[in-house]
C-alpha cells in the first residue's frame, strides 16, 4: 500500500515538474517571438512613413 501511495507521489511530482518546464519554454518561445516581430514590423512601418 505504501509502495502504491509513493508511486502515485512521484507521478504527481513529475507532472508538475513536466508543466513547469513546458511553461517555461512557452514563455522564452514567445519572448522570442515577440523580438522578432518587433523587428519585422518595425521596419515595416518605417517604410510606411518613408514612402
Amino acid at each position: 500500500m505504501v509502495d502504491t501511495y509513493y508511486d502515485i507521489g512521484r507521478m504527481i511530482v513529475e507532472e508538475e515538474k513536466n508543466e513547469k518546464d513546458l511553461a517555461e519554454y512557452g514563455k522564452q518561445l514567445i519572448k522570442g517571438l515577440s523580438k522578432e516581430l518587433n523587428k519585422l514590423l518595425e521596419s515595416y512601418f518605417v517604410r510606411i512613413k518613408v514612402t
